[in-house]
C-alpha cells in the first residue's frame, strides 16, 4: 500500500487543514469546558497528514471533506463548541464518519473508523451520538450548502496559491548583468593595425613629380 507521502494530492486536503489551523489559533487562549470530543493531551498529528491518511485508508473520495466540514460547521454553531488543539482532531473525523455514512452508509464500520482516526471504538460512538443529537440529526448537505462551501475553499485556495506566487517571485534572485564578450586579441591588433595602414599617408608618381596621398586619391605636393 502506497503511504500516506505519496498519497495522490487533493487540494481540499490543504486547504481544510490550514483553515483548522488558522481557527486553532483564533481559539487560542480561550477557556473551554472539556467535552466529548477532547483528548486528555493535545493531539500534535498533523492535519494535513491526518486528513491524508483518512482518504488513502478510506478509499473515499475528496468531496467528502466539503461535506464534513459543512455538518461540523453546523455542530460547532450549534454547542459554541470551539476549536482546539485537544479536539480539533476528533471532531473532523466525526464530521467525516457522519459525511462518510451519508454518502454510502455501507461501506465501512464504526471499529474500523475508530482505528484509522486513532481512537477506540467507544469514543467514536460516544462522538457521533453527541455530534447527532447536537444538529438534531440533519446531517444530509443540500446542494446549494455544499456548493456555497466550495466556493468558500476555492476561494481560499486561489489567495494561497497566488501569496506563494509571489513569495517565490520575492525570493528569486535578480539576474546578474551580461558581461560583454571579449574581442579576440589578434582580431583586434590585425583591425587596428588596417586601419592606421588606410590612413597613413603614402607617395606616388604623378605626371612629372611626386606627391603625397591617401589610398587611391592623389594630391599635388
Amino acid at each position: 500500500m502506497p503511504s500516506v507521502a505519496n498519497a495522490a494530492y487533493d487540494w481540499r486536503v490543504e486547504v481544510l487543514a490550514m483553515l483548522m489551523e488558522n481557527v486553532t489559533d483564533l481559539a487560542a487562549g480561550v477557556a473551554e469546558e472539556p467535552t466529548v470530543y477532547d483528548a486528555q493531551t493535545p493531539v500534535e498529528v498533523d492535519m494535513k497528514y491526518y486528513l491524508q491518511r483518512w482518504l488513502m485508508k478510506t478509499k473515499l473520495d475528496g468531496s467528502l471533506l466539503i461535506a464534513a466540514l459543512c455538518v461540523m460547521d453546523k455542530m460547532l454553531e450549534k454547542t459554541g463548541i470551539a476549536l482546539t488543539r485537544h479536539n480539533r482532531h476528533r471532531i473532523v473525523l466525526t464530521s467525516l464518519v457522519i459525511a462518510a455514512k451519508c454518502a454510502d452508509d455501507y461501506r465501512l464500520m464504526n471499529t474500523w473508523y475508530a482505528r484509522i482516526g486513532g481512537v477506540d471504538l467507544v469514543e467514536i460512538n460516544r462522538m457521533e451520538r453527541h455530534f447527532l443529537l447536537a444538529v438534531d440529526w440533519e446531517v444530509v448537505v443540500r446542494a446549494d450548502e455544499y456548493n456555497t462551501y466550495l466556493a468558500l475553499l476555492t476561494s481560499f485556495h486561489e489567495r494561497l496559491t497566488a501569496r506563494a506566487a509571489r513569495k517565490a517571485a520575492a525570493s528569486k534572485p535578480a539576474a546578474l548583468p551580461r558581461t560583454p564578450k571579449p574581442t579576440p586579441r589578434r582580431k583586434t591588433e590585425a583591425k587596428n593595425k588596417n586601419a592606421a595602414a588606410a590612413k597613413m599617408p603614402t607617395l606616388c608618381k604623378h605626371g612629372g613629380g611626386w606627391v603625397v596621398g591617401a589610398g587611391a586619391v592623389c594630391t599635388r605636393a
